[in-house]
């Protein structure tokens, strides 16, 4: 292949079953595109994990441009309800991890709420990362780095203090029901008052629980726009538990920065984000 022509791979690898409570999936991504390019990265609901193995990005929120992005190469970012900007020289290869929330309190061995909204260097919060990236680097092939990343993280992970059982559960409770779960009924569930339950999970969790039900519902009508991109928008919005497409329009606005068809028009291939104009 001429160093002239783009070149793209992207790999996924699934976890363990002992992982697979903490962490969501990997992906082992080499790319060298023939110019540099920016995308918008939208919130999930998740942490995510790169670990670089080539030259840095520029990172930061998208309400602050490129001005106010950081260089990494290896990062994590904690839990976002705001878009962020992601630049590339054009030359990107990394392993991204994304983590459940309870997973990313289990690797850090503390609570998210300072690292909400904020990206951060790995191996400022994660000791030994290190070695792992050269030991990551050093593999032949992504399915032995899989396997290396997942002995690696089951090692931490299995052994770590988590949230509370009482949060934990009011975490999956959330996200298995897409955010439809009230706070008040998490509260009553769990035996203690709403303004209780905000306090802690928000700590824990870096977001408060109102906020993480519209994030986690926002990221499930993402998922089906993406598998379905012809489908009627206020059928969708429907669908998914909103009162009518403004209303849909307007969790874009907040969670994503742009419009539904906006966002669809912007969407790059896989592993996806937005193409952002410089």
């Amino acid at each position: 292949m001429s160093g002239l022509e783009p070149e793209r791979v992207l790999v996924h690898g699934r976890p363990g079953r002992l992982l697979q409570p903490w962490v969501l999936g990997f992906e082992g991504y080499r790319e060298q595109a023939m110019t540099p390019f920016v995308m918008r990265e939208v919130p999930r609901g998740f942490a995510v994990l790169i670990i670089g193995f080539g030259a840095p990005f520029g990172v930061g929120l998208a309400e602050h441009g490129l001005r106010g992005a950081a260089s990494y190469r290896s990062f994590l970012a904690g839990p976002h309800d705001r878009a962020a900007l992601v630049s590339s020289s054009g030359w990107s290869y990394c392993i991204q991890v994304n983590l459940t929330l309870p997973g990313a309190v289990r690797l850090l061995g503390m609570p998210l709420r300072e690292l909400a909204n904020r990206i951060v260097t790995l191996e400022d919060v994660v000791p030994g990362v290190t070695e792992l990236t050269e030991r990551l680097y050093l593999a032949r092939g992504w399915p032995r780095r899989f396997v290396i990343l997942d002995e690696w993280l089951l090692c931490r992970l299995a052994q770590a203090a988590g949230p509370s059982v009482e949060l934990e559960w009011a975490w999956h409770r959330l996200d298995d029901m897409a955010g439809v779960w009230s706070v008040a009924g998490l509260a009553e569930e769990i035996g203690c008052s709403r303004k209780h339950l905000s306090l802690r999970f928000h700590d824990t969790f870096g977001l408060p629980p109102s906020t993480m039900a519209q994030l986690l519902r926002f990221a499930r009508i993402l998922g089906r726009l993406e598998r379905d991109p012809a489908r009627s928008l206020a059928a969708l919005a429907l669908d998914c538990g909103y009162s009518d497409q403004p209303h849909l329009n307007r969790a874009f606005r907040r969670f994503a920065g742009v419009t539904p068809t906006a966002y669809l028009r912007a969407r790059m291939p896989p592993p996806g984000g937005l193409a952002e104009p410089r």
